[in-house]
């Protein structure tokens, strides 16, 4: 009878024992996945930030991409296009550069994004030069020259949408005119105007110093005369007559002469 009682006594020890043990181990188990899972969340939150916080040279790089492919598929239209505005006195230069490569366009929207506080998304929308073209008009037809072009590309459904004549900017050393025309499939370019002079100017004669004037690793002192000697050279440049005169209305896309504009109102 004492056996019994001792043996049923043992059973009922070992199964609360056991119970103790699998209770211990439930707990235990838990606690660990509920550590694994709190890892793992943390793991996908942090993967799930680095990709949206995409790093901006990575995001200007993907852009520049898309706006070289882009300006790739436009350019046999647009070159041939731009072809027939020469003439005798006028002629397209500098076609080997026509497509901006995909580092200078990277750069460029990282440089815009940084300059006005925005995003390489929101700075894609200021690039206009990722195709560019340069019409060289001889000087004694140069006025009349980029009026006749501007206004013949126009009348073909192309919509100017940035002229800036640094001509009549003495705050700028530069001489030419830079403009920006969005053609009727959508597509931006840039088309500057030069005089032979100006256009050998603004490359040959001045870009050793043009490059050390944004080198961030040249001193003050060296930029400076850099400066100087950029300044001096583009100084020489015979100035077109009338030239400083010619401005655009955007609006109504049309070529304004400044100063008969003044002579009317006045």
């Amino acid at each position: 009878m004492k056996n019994r009682r001792f043996l049923s006594l043992s059973i009922v020890w070992s199964i609360l024992m056991l119970t103790v043990l699998v209770c211990a181990s439930v707990t235990a188990f838990a606690a660990e996945q509920k550590t694994s899972g709190t890892e793992a969340s943390s793991e996908a939150s942090y993967v799930e930030a680095s990709t949206q916080t995409l790093s901006e040279a990575e995001q200007a790089q993907r852009i520049a991409e898309e706006l070289h492919q882009s300006a790739e598929k436009e350019e046999p239209a647009v070159t041939a296009f731009l072809k027939t505005m020469e003439s005798d006195h006028a002629y397209l230069e500098g076609l080997e550069y026509r497509l901006k490569t995909v580092p200078s366009l990277s750069r460029k929207i990282l440089l815009l994004a940084n300059k006005y506080g925005e995003t390489p998304e929101e700075a894609k929308s200021r690039i206009d030069d990722a195709l560019r073209y340069t019409l060289i008009i001889e000087e004694p037809y140069y006025t009349a020259g980029v009026k006749e072009t501007l206004d013949s590309i126009i009348s073909k459904g192309y919509t100017l949408t940035e002229f800036d004549n640094y001509w009549a900017n003495d705050e700028r050393a530069y001489q030419g005119i830079n403009s920006s025309l969005t053609c009727p499939g959508g597509m931006v370019f840039e088309l500057q105007f030069h005089t032979p002079i100006s256009y050998e100017t603004k490359g040959e004669k001045t870009h050793v110093y043009y490059e050390i004037i944004r080198d961030e690793n040249a001193s003050e002192e060296e930029k400076e005369q850099a400066r100087q000697k950029h300044d001096a050279l583009f100084a020489l440049i015979p100035v077109p007559e009338g030239i400083r005169d010619l401005s655009y209305d955007l609006e109504k896309q049309k070529t304004v002469d400044v100063k008969s504009a003044e002579t009317e109102s006045s």
